[in-house]
């Protein structure tokens, strides 16, 4: 089961050692300009650096990702992950569902099985357009046997 949390993903990322594992979503693009994805790069540039070197084609990224470690200001090692979960950007629905489940079985793959606590925004509700139910249900079956916690936006914490 997921838990969620009222928060700011890109504080708690940088001055906590309560997540190790960040996962956001992102466009094929390399196009970090609105939303959580604008205050992961202006925070964590490395993390809009290893999106903009991928050598992967904006095709070949959907339902991939890339990913960065380092520490934060606290001193704790965290990994950030560029979940390739919808092809552009725009108006109206642009996630893509299939995508999402693609990039996070990758991820699990990766970075599951290793007692790694995870967290993450409610990839594709906001700017991407998504039906957060759905998107929680693919997360909710791929992260199952994982520590997942949803950091639910809230600026006044």
């Amino acid at each position: 089961m997921i838990k969620t949390i009222k928060g700011d993903l890109v504080k708690i990322s940088d001055e906590t050692s309560l997540f190790d594992v960040y996962i956001h979503g992102a466009n094929c693009q390399s196009v970090m300009g609105a939303g959580v994805a604008a205050q992961i790069a202006r925070r964590f540039p490395m993390v809009y650096k290893v999106d903009k070197e991928s050598k992967l084609t904006p095709r070949q990224k959907l339902g991939k990702y890339t990913s960065c470690n380092f520490k934060n200001s606290v001193k704790h090692r965290i990994h950030f992950v560029n979940a390739y979960t919808q092809f552009t950007v725009g108006m109206g629905v642009q996630v893509d569902y299939m995508a999402i489940k693609d990039s996070f079985e990758a991820i699990r793959t990766t970075f599951g099985g290793c007692k790694l606590r995870f967290a993450m925004p409610m990839i594709g509700a906001g700017l991407g357009g998504g039906d957060w139910t759905k998107i929680k249900g693919i997360a909710e079956e791929v992260f199952k046997h994982e520590d997942m916690t949803v950091i639910e936006y809230d600026q006044k914490l």
